[in-house]
């Protein structure tokens, strides 16, 4: 089957459909995809094409104004007819929307020669049309009046595809219409909002680097067989097929920013502009940092003309985080939620958003939401009884119950809203109920780890399909320092700092006394707080890491501890040390069931997650405190009975002494270090700027050097691990000695 698509639009929308039509014939080629705009009756574009050339183009003629079949048999046409949403109802407009919907040509009433193609009954039967509805955005009222004629979709042909409404005219909405209208021709699975494809950032790098070039050389759809079956099936797993732009608000009228005019906040950054035709808001060249800094990456030799050779051509990077010249003219009402486990900063992060929102003048309310997102999943809310009014001092808050002052929070640990972690948030009920409580709200900072961002990314989906024009903005937050697109989470470097210290200690009590002692540190599905805690100890303190992303056996474990007793010279009283995470599961844990003790509960929750995590893989979610404790005890009670096989008498026995240490809470409730509150503080300010701005679905990050703006989609695009094979692992290794463990 040969599949062709047409879009019908009006000339104002030429810059928005552009882009599309561009992405579209990256995939499809220039010769399977018809687009063009006619100005007005003077000034016609060089690509503007009769309609006898679009009935060439889907393998018509026209003879006398008759519409002629000619042969279709392998060919499908997809329509795809773009309209205002103007006071409430779709609408096109008057004898210009691509000539497909001008009444003039063969007096058939208005919609005529696309109603003639695509009726049910009539001529063309290989049709698929496509409605999206635009936003009125850019258009004055005379224009708007232009708008008249009513788009009745059942008129049209056979299958009728929805795509909805369009929040805004930018690049991000082109993006999502452009893979929509993809996903449905090449029959890929529709567009998911999350998925656990990426464990590493140079993977998805990598991928996009190979996509942008053979699409370069070729179409998507005559790339060989075996090329475009991998690509399937990552775009089917829920991989965007294009990197991702952050979102631009279009919805709001646009004025100077004071702060950077009176050189308060620094200077401005160059940003992304609206599609909005004839509104340049930015003349400048968006200031972008790119997502590699590696050499492989940057091959200059054909920069003029390889499109490929430079990333930033290549789209292959992420708007630097800074103020912007031009704000949006609001007095926003902001919400600010914290999700998940508590981490050290978070309360910096919260004082950075609220004086940064204090400085850019009146606000609506700064509304902090008690307990995460537990207020906020019932529906009708009272948003006054689950939440707080934040302010920065004493001298800005008024007198009143459920109030908060900011400043007396920023070094301390914990959240001053509290946190709640809610597994099941991401049901689409929930979604919803979260969405309607917060349509009052501009603004949503949601500050968490990677399943808060998750739910930031889903709820910019549902704010998209019921028409809510909020602003979701995420700030990460996560000890386990497990999100993609993070060099470093605030609060990581004092847990480890901390963990360390813990380590130390814990070396002077197994030395004194000695015993072998288990530290059960984070890590649900990654080992970088094991992995930066042995790492940074003392040499010799440490006998084996165990984390989630390198398999062990327990046989292998307890013959490196034996190992070790010997070369010191400690066999008669024997100590080590041993830290893990809390999903490191060793891969003979059957072996030692029996002597582990389980729970019904513990052994529930081992089994799900030996039944249901993919070879290399990882479970998505919570790690249950069943399964932490399940293996604990299995390291535990399997180097037990390992070591004790080993002793020769009664006698040698006695002396395997184990206890454990898990200090895990500890870690995360510890007061933050002082660049853990800079950074908070950072994260916060930042995100507020680019809020402002009229940005929105993105993660504000420290990406290598600079802080950046990652969309959503690239955050939830997997979750950040350690690979075994990788230099710093092999660091660790060196440190331990501890070697294979299988």
């Amino acid at each position: 089957m040969e599949y062709k698509v047409a879009l019908s639009y009006a000339g104002e929308d030429r810059r928005f459909i552009k882009y599309i039509a561009e992405i579209l014939e990256r995939y499809m080629g220039k010769d399977f995809v018809f687009w063009y705009s006619k100005v007005n009756e003077s000034d016609t574009e060089t690509n503007t094409r009769t309609i006898t050339e679009f009935l060439k183009f889907i393998n018509e003629s026209l003879d006398n104004n008759v519409l002629q079949r000619n042969n279709y048999q392998n060919i499908e046409i997809i329509m795809v007819c773009f309209t205002r949403w103007i006071n409430g109802v779709s609408k096109v407009k008057v004898a210009q929307q691509t000539e497909l919907l001008d009444r003039g040509n063969a007096g058939h009433n208005d919609l005529c020669p696309w109603q003639v193609i695509t009726n049910r009954n009539k001529l063309f039967h290989n049709v698929k049309t496509i409605f999206v509805a635009l936003p009125d955005h850019g258009l004055n009222d005379q224009q708007r009046d232009e708008w008249a004629i009513r788009c009745d979709t059942a008129a049209f042909g056979q299958s009728i595809h929805d795509y909805g409404r369009v929040l805004d005219l930018d690049r991000s909405s082109a993006e999502s219409i452009a893979e929509y209208i993809i996903r449905n021709i090449l029959g890929m699975t529709a567009e998911t909002h999350s998925c656990k494809y990426f464990t590493y950032e140079k993977d998805a790098i990598k991928l996009y680097s190979e996509l942008r070039r053979d699409l370069n050389n070729e179409t998507f759809v005559t790339l060989d067989d075996d090329k475009k079956v991998y690509y399937q099936e990552k775009f089917n797993e829920g991989v965007p097929l294009i990197w991702p732009t952050v979102r631009l608000r279009t919805d709001k009228e646009r004025k100077d920013n004071e702060l950077v005019t009176n050189d308060r906040i620094g200077y401005a950054r160059p940003g992304l502009g609206p599609l909005i035709t004839g509104q340049d808001d930015v003349n400048e060249i968006e200031r972008v940092v790119v997502s590699s800094a590696l050499s492989e990456h940057h091959n200059c030799k054909n920069l003029h003309n390889d499109v490929d050779s430079c990333m930033i051509r290549s789209n292959l990077c992420f708007p630097e985080a800074g103020p912007r010249s031009r704000i949006m003219d609001i007095n926003p009402r902001v919400g600010i939620v914290v999700g998940g486990g508590i981490a050290p900063g978070i309360n910096a992060v919260i004082d950075g958003i609220v004086r940064r929102h204090e400085d850019y003048g009146p606000t609506g309310r700064i509304t902090g939401f008690k307990y995460g997102f537990w207020g906020l999943c019932e529906n009708g809310v009272n948003i006054a009884d689950n939440s707080y009014e934040l302010y920065s001092d004493q001298n800005r808050m008024p007198r009143g119950d459920n109030k908060l002052k900011t400043a007396e929070y920023v070094s301390r640990g914990g959240s001053m809203l509290g946190t709640y972690r809610l597994n099941d948030l991401n049901t689409r009920r929930n979604l919803r109920s979260v969405m309607i409580n917060l349509q009052e709200f501009d603004i949503l900072y949601l500050i968490g780890g990677d399943g808060t961002m998750k739910a930031a990314n889903l709820l910019a989906n549902v704010a998209r399909q019921e028409s809510l024009p909020i602003s979701i903005i995420g700030i990460p937050k996560t000890t386990d320092n497990d999100i993609l697109w993070v060099w470093q989470s605030f609060g990581f470097a004092t847990a480890v700092e901390k963990a360390r210290e813990i380590i130390n200690c814990l070396s002077i009590e197994v030395q004194s006394n000695p015993r072998i002692c288990v530290i059960q540190l984070f890590g649900s599905v990654s080992g970088f707080v094991v992995s930066h805690a042995v790492l940074s100890s003392d040499s010799g303190q440490c006998d084996a890491a165990l984390i989630p992303e390198s398999k062990f056996r327990i046989k292998a474990l307890a013959e490196k501890l034996l190992k070790n007793f010997k070369r010191k010279n400690i066999w008669s009283m024997p100590y080590g040390l041993i830290v893990m995470a809390e999903t490191a599961i060793p891969e003979d844990a059957n072996d030692y069931k029996d002597d582990a003790g389980l729970t019904d509960d513990e052994e529930l929750a081992l089994n799900n997650f030996q039944n249901n995590t993919p070879p290399g893989g990882y479970m998505d979610g919570q790690t249950s405190d069943e399964l932490r404790s399940a293996s604990l005890k299995l390291v535990v009670a399997g180097i037990r009975k390992e070591l004790e096989n080993n002793c020769i008498n009664q006698n040698d026995r006695k002396k395997i002494r184990i206890f454990t240490n898990e200090p895990r809470h500890i870690l995360r409730a510890t007061n933050p270090s002082f660049a853990d509150i800079i950074m908070g503080q950072r994260l916060g300010t930042l995100a507020v700027d680019n809020a402002m701005a009229g940005y929105s679905n993105f993660m504000v990050s420290q990406w290598l050097t600079e802080y950046v703006l990652v969309p959503l989609r690239m955050v939830a695009s997997g979750r950040k691990r350690i690979h075994d094979s990788g230099i710093f692992w092999k660091s660790v290794l060196a440190k331990t000695e501890q070697g294979s463990l299988m």
